[in-house]
């Protein structure tokens, strides 16, 4: 069973979720709630997503994982999975940078009509929770960022299928419905595996589902940043 629970923190790393959000927001199929197409993000062309891919993988999840690799050969974290709270200050603070670069340079290079509202926010929100998991873990506890990175992702969906039409074929589900409920379900057997490891007490893990949903659907839905 332990291995099992690790597998499970492994392959749901919080550092493969904002890439993994983005994918979810370009590829599934959405209906604008209005007359023009692109206010959809499915529908944005080929050659910006693939551009948008290259950048955010890079900035994302490359970087960030390289700096983390870094810190481990130096010794300034003890290993990868950061147990101490301590520990998780200096890879949070440098991940939150390149979350930040990316929020400002694609800020700046996404004119009309491509500078889409639930994009920004996206990216804009992805730095607010990761300054807000720097100050909970700093001053108060480890705060789960397995459970920060799923329910980032769920509130992501649900923020932005509240921007889109429901699907024609099923009036008054929520689009990509599926989906949410997946991650749901997702999210229960991360709980499980990060509280079977006793990597978080269960304040720690619910505190992370609080930060991540409720930022990113805010941001998300209300296309909020700055």
């Amino acid at each position: 069973m332990k291995l099992v629970a690790k597998g499970i923190s492994y392959i749901t790393h919080p550092l493969f979720m904002p890439f993994l959000g983005l994918v979810l927001l370009l590829e599934l199929e959405t209906v604008p709630a209005s007359f023009y197409k692109l206010d959809a993000l499915f529908y944005f062309p080929d050659e910006i997503k693939s551009k948008l891919y290259q950048i955010c993988a890079i900035l994302l999840f490359v970087a960030p994982l390289f700096s983390i690799l870094i810190m481990r050969f130096n010794r300034m974290i003890t290993s990868l999975e950061m147990e101490e709270r301590k520990e998780r200050t200096y890879p949070l603070v440098i991940t939150s940078l390149y979350y930040a670069l990316i929020f400002i340079f694609l800020r700046g290079q996404l004119e009309d009509p491509l500078n889409h509202p639930s994009l920004l926010g996206y990216l804009f929100g992805m730095v607010v929770v990761f300054i807000v998991c720097i100050f909970i873990n700093s001053f108060w506890m480890k705060i789960s960022l397995h459970a920060v990175g799923i329910f980032a992702l769920i509130g992501t969906l649900i923020g932005y299928s509240q921007t889109q039409l429901p699907p024609f074929d099923a009036l008054g589900i929520v689009p990509n419905f599926n989906w949410i409920i997946g991650l749901i379900i997702l999210s229960g057997f991360i709980g499980f595996a990060r509280l079977y490891l006793k990597a978080h007490t269960l304040r720690e893990y619910i505190l992370g589902c609080l930060i991540g949903f409720s930022i990113m659907f805010f941001t998300v839905k209300y296309g909020v940043y700055f």
